[in-house]
């Protein structure tokens, strides 16, 4: 049994039905595509509300700012990773378009519209009509991949890529002699291991699940081109993987930072973690989060999976679950995570969005017992994700920001450029605690003239600088009246004005806000 949109009531040769079934398919059809406009509309909105670049972000942005493409092959600060196509693609961005926010952001905008588009075929090919539409849906208005779309992070390419893949993997297995569809995975493949860590889990899982249909039943040059597929898979991963820069402790930092999101060894622990990762960020759509956040996107996909499952079809559940069961062997290994933050999943939203829609429409199917009554859950179904989608999009529009300390950070950038005698320079520097990654984005990309982190602050003032302004974090108590006498002291054509005391908040609400201390030195009559 499916379930679908329209199914005309009576005789195809009924007048009535003739003239009602074109306007209920237009109906259907509008239905269908309203979340997919909704969640394309709230990436463009946050996009163009052009949030301040927090902190996580920030620290990728100011490698790629810093880096020049051989610099990419070392480790990173912060101790960041990203793949290296990412990196070299947003360092061609920056250098073209500047190295503002935006212009960050637009790769992994184009990225996640792509992912949607990408997501919708493959739903039309697995799915029923009203499967497909909720299936798509949900992934257009899920919250974590517009959230992803707007950041200086790879996480939408995860998604795209994942989608991707899928679609063509699906493409290849309903049309095994077709050319197209093998050709194109194979000149996908490399720049997906090369652009998305998480990739290689998608890709292992389209070539298990390939296997049936082509290796067994295709013909010579099926399975050739599958070869070639797995030769370039393996080979583009290793080279990629020697390639990206890190180091020992890196490498033991993100273990640390991860370690929630992998499997404990104990069995009754690793029983209570699966239950708590699945109920948590692994399945976050259309929401959901940790505590058990995402319990009832965890039903429905088990109802859709139950759906599927009696099609017969081995392969198609490879397909959809491989890339969990891969994941999983990953953190195993202590490669990856698995959960963790509904971020580092964004290459498993596919499945777990085809898993979701598969099961609400099997609940419509089975609770709605005449075709109308099917149509109306369908069509409430699809309004509620628009209008889960302008919930989103009303929140971004009241609160533009991550953090409030990201936030404070702009103003104060704004604030200087809207002086009427702008600094000469800004001099950034960290006291007790280090300058804030999103502080230092921020101002350096702000056009005034940055200098950054001296330990004694005077020390990158130019001498023909007229009006200097020193921000200094981290300064507390009797160490921010040792800071005025020394700067009093240091520079005599220079006088301090009062300091001004900043808070930045960059965390929970119940996290202490960092300090900061704002000087302006002018010169002196005569200096």
């Amino acid at each position: 049994m499916t379930a679908h949109f329209t199914v005309p009531a009576g005789s195809a040769q009924d007048p009535a039905v003739a003239t009602e079934a074109p306007a209920r398919i237009r109906l259907a059809a509008a239905l269908a595509a309203a979340p997919v406009a909704f969640g394309i509309a709230w990436r463009l909105l946050r996009y163009g509300l052009d949030f301040p670049v927090w902190g996580d972000e920030a620290m990728l942005a100011l490698n790629v700012l810093d880096g020049d493409p051989a610099r990419f092959l070392e480790p990173l600060r912060y101790n960041q990773v990203a793949p290296l196509l990412f990196l070299l693609a947003e360092k061609a961005i920056g250098s073209l378009l500047g190295y503002s926010g935006q212009a960050l952001r637009l790769l992994p905008l184009l990225a996640a519209i792509l992912g949607v588009a990408a997501f919708g075929a493959l739903a039309r090919r697995l799915l029923d009509p009203l499967a497909a539409a909720l299936a798509t849906g949900a992934l257009a208005v899920s919250y974590y991949p517009v959230r992803q779309a707007c950041e200086v992070k790879p996480y939408s390419l995860d998604l795209a890529f994942s989608a991707l893949l899928l679609l063509l993997a699906v493409a290849w297995r309903q049309a095994p002699r077709s050319r197209a569809a093998p050709l194109l995975l194979v000149l996908v493949v490399p720049v997906a291991t090369g652009s998305s860590f998480p990739s290689v889990f998608v890709a292992g899982a389209v070539s298990l699940a390939l296997i049936p249909s082509v290796v067994l039943r295709g013909d010579t040059v099926a399975r050739a081109l599958w070869g070639l597929f797995n030769l370039l898979l393996v080979t583009s991963f290793a080279a990629f993987q020697l390639l990206v820069g890190t180091t020992p402790e890196a490498g033991e930092y993100l273990r640390y930072y991860w370690a929630a999101a992998f499997p404990p060894a104990d069995p009754l622990a690793l029983a209570g973690w699966l239950v708590s990762t699945h109920l948590g960020p692994v399945l976050a759509h259309p929401w959901g989060g940790n505590n058990a956040g995402s319990f009832v996107t965890t039903l429905l996909s088990a109802a859709g999976l139950a759906a599927l499952a009696r099609r017969r079809d081995r392969a198609l559940l490879v397909l959809l679950l491989g890339p969990f069961a891969l994941t999983l062997v990953a953190a195993a290994l202590r490669r990856y995570p698995y959960g963790g933050a509904p971020r580092l999943a964004q290459h498993l939203a596919p499945p777990v969005c085809l898993l979701l829609g598969a099961g609400l429409a099997d609940l419509v199917l089975r609770l709605g017992r005449t075709e109308a009554a099917r149509r109306r859950a369908g069509a409430a179904l699809l309004s509620g994700l628009c209008l889960f989608a302008s919930g989103g999009m009303l929140r971004d529009v009241l609160k533009p920001y991550k953090a409030a300390g990201d936030r404070a950070a702009a103003e104060l950038v704004k604030r200087l450029q809207r002086e009427a005698a702008p600094p000469s320079v800004v001099v950034l520097v960290g006291g007790e605690r280090p300058v804030p990654a999103s502080v230092e984005y921020l101002f350096r990309v702000s056009g005034l003239d940055v200098s950054g982190g001296p330990s004694r602050p005077w020390a990158g003032i130019p001498p023909d600088a007229s009006r200097v302004v020193i921000v200094r974090f981290g300064v507390e108590g009797s160490d921010e009246r040792r800071l005025l006498d020394e700067l009093a002291a240091s520079r005599p054509p220079f006088v301090a004005g009062p300091a001004e005391r900043l808070f930045f908040r960059f965390g929970w609400s119940h996290d202490p806000p960092v300090a900061a201390i704002l000087t302006v030195l002018r010169r002196a009559p005569g200096g």
